[in-house]
């Protein structure tokens, strides 16, 4: 039969074997985070135009990509604006903002967080105008682009993300 002492032995270092696995994995994570905010990615997925005669709206699906194996970023708010090219110059189409304070959105790892926006459009604003009379020309090939920020909750607090992405429809 075992002491008194082996046991107490066994268990002191059962406890610290258990502690160091624990503490190696959070420190392995720990050093992933620094290369998940760099490779924090925005894919846009699709961006579909709809003009009638009295209205204009467009479709948008994106997506804020995690792309490592970092636990432990939660995605807060994130507001973006969304651009079209035309031959060139960059022109305005729209801004908005998603706030998650309540429940923030994780993103685990290899995971990504997929949106899907219906905006309408002013069509009093002169940008809407712009690109109406572009896209009636240009159909078949507008260049996109969405500028985002977003704001992710991490072990260091809040900490705010640009995020840009182009689209080719």
């Amino acid at each position: 039969m075992p002491t008194k002492e082996a046991v107490f032995t066994a268990i002191f270092f059962a406890i610290v074997t258990v502690s160091a696995i624990s503490l190696a994995i959070s420190t392995l994570n720990y050093v992933d985070f620094y290369r998940a905010i760099e490779a924090l990615s925005l894919t846009v997925l699709d961006v579909s135009p709809s003009i009638g005669q009295n209205s204009a709206k467009i479709d948008l699906t994106f997506a804020i990509v995690n792309p490592t194996r970092y636990t432990g970023l939660s995605l807060r708010e994130f507001s973006y604006v969304l651009y079209f090219d035309a031959d060139g110059e960059l022109i305005y189409v729209c801004w908005r903002t998603n706030s998650y304070r309540e429940q923030p959105l994780p993103i685990g790892p290899f995971s990504n967080i997929t949106f899907q926006n219906s905006i309408d459009l002013d069509l009093s604003q002169e940008s809407t105008k712009s690109f109406i009379k572009f896209y009636e020309n240009h159909t078949e090939s507008v260049k996109w682009a969405l500028k985002c920020n977003g704001i992710f909750l991490t072990f260091i607090g809040e900490l705010t993300v640009p995020l840009n992405a182009l689209f080719f429809s």
